[in-house]
């Protein structure tokens, strides 16, 4: 059985969020400028802000939104995050004087990328990206915010960050695409999206065969416990099935992904705990 206040709730969030992103680009639209906005910079903000107040509603409230850079203590950091999921309770206040703000990699459980309408390779650029920021979540012995007993594990996805893509629509023909090409093989399974969601077309997931070996279950994780993880597209369709999976994904992900505590003795220096005399 379901909860029907739950299902006409979601679905007035939904037809909102989707109302909202389809017509947000005309509130910036210039014919003269060369890209048709009149402010390219405000409406991938705006853009952003009403991604973040949809997923907010299907994200446990220990965490907080951001938009940013992501840093490590190795001294790596990616490029400009549109959506940044963090622990807001472990998470230094770290900004610029100009505002910029820097999330360590140890206390971010989320990242997204935001886009209006993608090519193949631009969304091919824009995994890529993920991966890396997945592939260099350098949390060392951090201590993590849940189950302090249990040390990171790289091979456990609840210790990995959580990517996703949302866009408008998808500028190529699905039907010709074969969703493997989206990755090099230098690229491991494990720091693969979590998934894709293209309002107009639909959702690039992941699926695991059930164990009697009966149909597929839709899957969080790109891998898990070695089992067999394939990628899988549903189609929009009128019920919206698509952005109500993204849903469940986004809420299943995040309240099992663990968050670990930055050590700022490292961040700061390498021998920040030696003394000379």
């Amino acid at each position: 059985m379901s909860s029907k206040i739950f299902q006409n709730l979601t679905d007035e969030i939904i037809n909102n969020f989707i109302s909202r992103f389809s017509a947000c680009k005309n509130l910036f639209y210039h014919p003269a400028n060369k890209n048709g906005l009149l402010h390219a910079g405000e409406f991938g903000t705006y853009r952003e802000q009403i991604c973040m107040d949809f997923l907010r509603l299907f994200v446990p409230q220990k965490f907080e939104f951001g938009t940013g850079f992501l840093i490590n203590v190795e001294d790596w950091n990616s490029t400009q995050c549109d959506i940044v999921i963090y622990d807001r309770l472990n998470t230094p206040p770290i900004e610029s004087l100009e505002k910029q703000r820097f999330f360590p990699m140890e206390s971010v459980a989320a990242v997204g990328e935001i886009k209006s309408d993608l090519t193949f390779s631009k969304l091919k650029e824009s995994v890529v990206k993920l991966a890396a920021i997945k592939a260099n979540r350098a949390v060392n012995n951090a201590h993590p915010c849940q189950q302090p007993e249990k040390k990171y594990d790289n091979k456990n996805p609840f210790d990995y960050i959580v990517t996703f893509i949302i866009c408008n629509k998808f500028d190529f023909c699905i039907k010709d695409k074969n969703w493997s090409d989206l990755y090099s093989d230098e690229i491991e399974k494990k720091y693969m999206h979590n998934f894709i969601l293209s309002i107009n077309d639909g959702i690039l997931i992941n699926r695991v065969k059930k164990p009697d070996d009966n149909g597929y279950v839709m899957h969080c994780y790109p891998i898990f416990h070695e089992k067999d993880v394939k990628h899988f597209f549903v189609n929009a369709n009128e019920k919206n099935d698509h952005i109500i999976k993204a849903c469940w994904l986004t809420f299943q992900a995040l309240s099992f992904c663990r968050t670990f505590i930055p050590d700022s003795a490292q961040y700061i220096s390498d021998d920040i705990y030696t003394f000379t005399s």
